[in-house]
């Protein structure tokens, strides 16, 4: 199951690289969908581990999820990595490659292309987690485009924070 979204922000490609590829240990600073993360190493590059630490009460999550970076490719701006642990149990792979391009000075474009192998009997449910997954790209690429553009998390982001910390 193959699933790619784009979205074109108003920053510098430098800027979207910045949070996307050099701060990949902080989507815990701007994703709703991620309380708190970091990484296995101080370096960031291919073989080094994020851990993800989500939300309670997604029933198709577990607590924290693991992603191991296959390819950081800086000078192409993209990276990919596969998550290696806390899947649910129906998925039996799944990757997430992030590729940044200018289109010009203060414009870019993020692709993000999500490849998920499925247990065999959960094929029939394939259309639907297309459509979840499709909502939950959508609103991830929101709240990134929001902090890229500003500086600060996007309000679900923020709402999520308080909420936790309750």
């Amino acid at each position: 199951m193959k699933m790619t979204r784009k979205l074109t922000v108003e920053a510098s490609a430098a800027r979207t690289w910045t949070v996307v590829g050099e701060e990949f240990a902080d989507i815990g600073h701007w994703a709703s969908a991620v309380n708190h993360s970091y990484l296995d190493s101080s370096q960031v590059g291919v073989g080094v581990s994020r851990t993800c630490q989500l939300p309670r009460g997604d029933l198709l999550a577990a607590p924290e999820t693991v992603e191991r970076l296959t390819v950081y490719l800086p000078e192409k701006m993209t990276l990919a990595y596969q998550v290696t642990s806390g899947l649910a149990s129906f998925i039996r792979r799944a990757q997430n490659t992030w590729t940044i391009q200018p289109l010009d000075k203060e414009r870019t474009t993020i692709r993000t292309q999500v490849e998920m192998k499925l247990a065999w009997w959960s094929l029939p449910l394939q259309p639907l987690l297309l459509i979840g997954l499709h909502f939950t790209a959508k609103s991830f690429l929101e709240e990134l485009a929001y902090y890229v553009e500003r500086g600060e998390p996007h309000p679900s982001k923020r709402r999520s924070v308080l909420s936790t910390s309750q």
